[in-house]
C-alpha cells in the first residue's frame, strides 16, 4: 500500500511539473481575488466621461444641467392636458372626460367608480426623476451611459402605453353603458410635450455619454 501511495504522489507531482513545463501555471487565488476586488472599486469609483462641449449651448450652466433642467420641464408636462374624450350623439359632441398625466398616476376626478389610474403611467415620474437624480448619486457614475439613453426610451415607450390603457379604460366604461361606438379620444399637447422631451433626453444622453455630434451648419 505504501508503494502505491509513494507511486501516486509522484505520478502526480510528474504530471504537475510537466503541465507547467508545457505553459500551463497554477493559478493563485490570492491574485484572483485582489484582481477582483481592484475591479469592482474600479466600477464603483469610476468617473464617467461626460462630453458636456458636444451641446451646442453657450450658457455653461444651462449646458452642465441640461439632463436635470430638460427631466424637471417633463414633470411640469405631466401638469398639463395628457388625453380627452367626447360622446358623440345625435350629432353632438359633448366632452366626457380629459385628464392630465398626473390624473392618470393619481387619479383622474372624471371617473367617480372603479378603476382611475393607469399602472403604466407612474413610469412618467420614475423616469425623469432617476434622470434627476443619476446626477448627484456617486454609485450611479458607472451605470450613467446606459441610464442616459435607456430611461428615456422607456419614458417614451410608457408615455404610448399609458396613453394606450386610458383608452382601453374608457372604453370598458362606455361599454357597459353601452355607448362604446359613439367615445372618441383626443390627444393632449402634455402627451406630446412628454415625449419630445424624452426624445431631447436620449440626444443628449447619446451626445453627452457616447461622444454624439451634431453636424455643424456650414
Amino acid at each position: 500500500a505504501g508503494n502505491i501511495n509513494g507511486n501516486g504522489n509522484q505520478s502526480y507531482n510528474n504530471a504537475e511539473n510537466q503541465s507547467t513545463s508545457q505553459g500551463f501555471v497554477k493559478p493563485n487565488m490570492e491574485s484572483v481575488k485582489r484582481a477582483t476586488h481592484a475591479w469592482k472599486e474600479s466600477m464603483t469609483s469610476a468617473e464617467t466621461v461626460e462630453n458636456m462641449d458636444n451641446i451646442p449651448i453657450k450658457n455653461k450652466f444651462i449646458r452642465n444641467n441640461i439632463m436635470t433642467i430638460i427631466a424637471t420641464i417633463s414633470i411640469v408636462f405631466l401638469f398639463l392636458p395628457y388625453v380627452g374624450f367626447k360622446a358623440e350623439l345625435m350629432g353632438v359632441s359633448q366632452k366626457i372626460l380629459s385628464s392630465s398625466g398626473m390624473g392618470a398616476i393619481f387619479g383622474m376626478k372624471d371617473i367617480k367608480v372603479g378603476t382611475n389610474t393607469s399602472i403604466f403611467a407612474i413610469f412618467l415620474l420614475i423616469v425623469p426623476i432617476i434622470m434627476i437624480v443619476m446626477n448627484y448619486i456617486k454609485p450611479l457614475n458607472p451605470y450613467k451611459k446606459i441610464i442616459a439613453v435607456v430611461m428615456p426610451i422607456v419614458g417614451i415607450v410608457m408615455d404610448i402605453v399609458t396613453l394606450l390603457d386610458i383608452k382601453s379604460l374608457i372604453n370598458s366604461y362606455a361599454k357597459l353603458a353601452g355607448a362604446d361606438s359613439m367615445i372618441h379620444m383626443s390627444i393632449g399637447i402634455g402627451f406630446i410635450l412628454i415625449i419630445v422631451s424624452y426624445v431631447l433626453m436620449a440626444v443628449c444622453g447619446l451626445m453627452i455619454y457616447h461622444n454624439l455630434k451634431i453636424p455643424k451648419r456650414k
